[in-house]
């Protein structure tokens, strides 16, 4: 198994392992949804050896976005939550993962999942941070890949210590920091205000006021 098909195990287990703690009833930062409602999107994208959901996950490591499809992802919470539960969703989450998110771009796509929605648990419970440790450089290539469109057309250049994850032909803005909180800006879970930004007032605000997300 590669090292980010590693990371990804470790990281759902952490997510499976706060589930747990913060019970079937408990706000998460992703919208109007419980963690039962998280618990079960996540374990539905793991039935049927995730052979329905693994192409799709090629596709977005690849930079394609798939935002017509959310009414599609609703509809199938909708189906699996009138038959599954929190203790289905735990329960799934404790068998070994499917074989086709451990490797490739779909095991980056994988722990981006389970990092994020981690993330939206974390953020919505006052349980500690994540202490899984696991790396998000990968996550950070899929990021700026999928949102190529947006940083080139505002001309963002995003950057860590030692490393830039995208740099446009011409750069307007320099956003740089911390790997977690670039990765929680990239997928909607956080602002410009942990992160280091360089540009004018105008160019800096309009990337402030962007949405971004997954």
């Amino acid at each position: 198994m590669a090292d980010v098909g590693e990371d990804f195990v470790r990281e759902r287990e952490a997510l499976r392992a706060t589930l747990a703690l913060v019970g079937p009833d408990a706000p998460t930062a992703c919208g109007c949804w419980t963690t039962t409602d998280l618990a079960v999107h996540v374990a539905g994208g793991e039935v049927a050896w995730a052979a329905p959901n693994a192409p799709f996950r090629l596709l977005v490591g690849h930079g394609v976005r798939l935002d017509r499809l959310a009414p599609l992802n609703d509809r199938s919470l909708v189906r699996y939550r009138r038959r599954h539960g929190f203790v289905w969703a735990l329960q799934r989450l404790e068998r070994e993962p499917p074989a086709l998110h451990l490797h490739g771009s779909v095991a980056t796509v994988s722990l981006l999942e389970m990092w994020a929605h981690h993330e939206d648990v974390l953020r919505a419970n006052d349980v500690g941070c994540c202490t899984s440790a696991v790396r998000l450089g990968p996550v950070l290539e899929v990021l700026t890949r999928y949102h190529r469109r947006f940083l080139t057309g505002r001309g963002v250049r995003v950057a860590s210590t030692g490393h830039a994850w995208f740099t446009p032909a011409v750069t307007e803005v320099d956003v740089s920091g911390d790997e977690a909180d670039l990765a929680r800006w990239l997928s909607g879970r956080g602002g410009l205000g942990s992160l280091s930004v360089a540009g004018t007032e105008q160019a800096v605000r309009v990337v402030a006021d962007a949405t971004l997300g997954l």
